[in-house]
């Protein structure tokens, strides 16, 4: 809503008809549960958000970012937080990955230097800024595109290049997710017009996502058991349930 009140809060950027806002998740793509999520101020960056993530995590957890989150200190920080991190890169990222994708091999274990501007993000953040090391692989697309993924998984034997490109596509959950929270949650249709009401609707569906996800996986584990001798799986279809969730968040 185009309010002043809202405008002030969240930002109004130039060329921008209408107040804008940024929004986040961390969302467990196998579980299809939102553990964190936000709605702020429209300048905050996505990598800042990233970084406060980590904060929510749990030491086995495995974070996959698409090509607008790569960033040396984000690395790093995961390198102190001890949490591990696929993201596939730009093939400018840096002069090892432009080295990688011109040898043509599938794999290699690299050394990641920091630049200048990159060196002093890290001191800005207290995070360090010595070389990283990190593995790059190659996936080669039905299309012919060559997609570079980073990560921190070394361990070649435990981690074979075979499982990235599968590993990787996991990630579709999140953008599926933004569009079940916009054209079934309606999550842009707000009650009111402060930023107070908005950041309440906003969570209030978040949190009813949520709650269906969770009586999902028990429907969904009661199907797979009623029907398991049939000749087709069946799945829950979640729009469904969230039209019935409606009704009864309340008394649930």
């Amino acid at each position: 809503p185009n309010t002043p009140a809202i405008a002030d809060y969240f930002g109004k950027p130039r060329g921008s008809g209408v107040p804008l806002a940024r929004f986040s998740r961390l969302h467990d793509v196998l579980n299809g549960q939102t553990i964190q999520a936000d709605m702020v101020p429209y300048a905050t960056g996505e990598r800042e958000l990233a970084s406060e993530y980590l904060l929510f995590s749990q030491p086995d957890d495995l974070f996959l970012y698409d090509r607008g989150y790569p960033a040396f200190w984000l690395f790093a920080f995961h390198a102190v937080e001890q949490r591990h991190y696929c993201a596939r890169v730009r093939h400018n990222f840096h002069s090892e990955v432009q080295a990688f994708v011109h040898d043509g091999v599938k794999e290699r274990i690299v050394s990641l230097t920091p630049s200048a501007a990159s060196a002093r993000q890290c001191r800005e953040g207290y995070l360090p800024t010595e070389p990283l090391q990190a593995r790059l692989i190659r996936v080669e697309l039905e299309s012919g595109e060559v997609e570079v993924l980073i990560t921190s998984l070394l361990d070649a034997q435990a981690y074979p290049h075979r499982l990235f490109a599968k590993l990787y596509a996991l990630r579709w959950g999140v953008e599926e997710n933004y569009k079940r929270e916009k054209q079934r949650l309606e999550i842009e249709n707000f009650s009111g017009r402060t930023p107070w009401v908005l950041l309440q609707d906003f969570h209030a569906k978040i949190f009813a996502q949520n709650l269906t996800a969770i009586l999902v996986c028990l429907a969904q584990w009661l199907a797979d058991e009623r029907y398991r001798h049939r000749q087709h799986s069946y799945r829950i279809n979640f729009a469904n349930a969230l039209s019935k969730m409606k009704n009864h968040l309340a008394s649930l």
